[in-house]
């Protein structure tokens, strides 16, 4: 149930786990990834473990599209991984 994450932008990586899910001080970025996992968790969705990698040319900090980008991208990826899918709305309001 671990999702591991590298950043190639950040130049970081980390480890969250999918079943409990915690704020991460070290890399608060994970957070995101790891929020999106817990959701899709509690509306019952059997998210497996994965090794991610990622990369973006979306600036940081470019307000509320940087966070909801990087979001709705593990969410599609959850999606592809359980074969389960959201409308738009509904996706948008996990």
């Amino acid at each position: 149930d671990l999702l591991r994450i590298r950043s190639l932008t950040l130049g970081a990586e980390g480890v969250v786990s999918l079943a409990h899910p915690r704020r991460s001080s070290k890399e608060p970025w994970l957070d995101y990834a790891a929020g999106v996992g817990s959701e899709c968790r509690d509306i019952g969705w059997a998210l497996p473990g994965m090794d991610c990698l990622v990369a973006s040319n979306l600036p940081m900090g470019a307000g509320l599209s940087s966070s909801a980008s990087f979001e709705m991208a593990f969410l599609r990826l959850f999606e592809e991984a359980t074969g389960n899918c959201l409308d738009d709305a509904s996706a948008a309001l996990l």
